[in-house]
């Protein structure tokens, strides 16, 4: 699967860049290696070269750094959202739907809308369970 790499740019190859960034938007490591060199080789065999640049350790390295990066811009992205959300609530207090549809708005960015788990059972799993009580 060997290939001719022409560009190079902070010690990694063009492909193993575009590699890295594709494993940090969450692809597999077989596909992000086929897409990566274009290539039209078996999965396994995608899988064992990209596995094989993945633990190189400039790519591991540069792959990290993204991850890093990755995080820290959702993080602030997050909370200049919040920001802003709050200030909107601040302006518009005497508006009580503004208020509303940004506490909505905050509460779907957090996850705080989300409904609780709830256990349920099976027949069989309750009697179980109402048996362990009982002793």
């Amino acid at each position: 699967m060997g290939r001719t790499h022409k560009f190079k740019f902070s010690g990694l190859t063009h492909d193993r860049m575009v590699f890295s960034n594709y494993i940090v938007d969450g692809m597999a490591v077989g596909e992000s290696y086929a897409k990566a060199i274009s290539s039209k080789g078996s999965k396994k065999s995608c899988q064992v070269e990209g596995s094989k640049w993945l633990n190189e350790p400039e790519v591991a390295a540069y792959v990290e750094k993204l991850r890093a990066k990755t995080e820290e811009y959702r993080a602030a992205s997050r909370a200049y959202k919040r920001d802003k959300l709050f200030f909107i609530m601040e302006e518009n207090e005497d508006d009580p739907r503004v208020v509303i549809q940004a506490i909505t708005a905050d509460n779907l960015m957090t996850g705080d809308n989300k409904p609780q788990e709830v256990q349920v059972f099976g027949l069989a799993e309750l009697l179980q369970q109402v048996r362990k009580g009982s002793k």
